[in-house]
């Protein structure tokens, strides 16, 4: 549990957060425990931000 990179997010909607968790298929962390619910049908798709930086693996050092 105390490898890789841990990233938080807040987001201001609900719908925004749950769109984000599920395109990265994330789980949710309460207190100690990971938690990884069903996932809904039907979910509207995360839409990629425009001119984003592409990503760099080595920025993350």
């Amino acid at each position: 549990m105390s490898d890789g990179v841990w990233k938080v997010y807040e987001f201001t909607w609900q719908m925004d957060a749950t769109l984000f968790w599920n395109r990265f298929l994330g789980r949710w962390l309460r207190g100690t425990e990971f938690h990884y619910p069903e996932r809904p049908e039907n979910l509207p798709v995360l839409k990629p931000p425009q001119n984003w930086p592409k990503f760099n693996p080595r920025n993350l050092r």
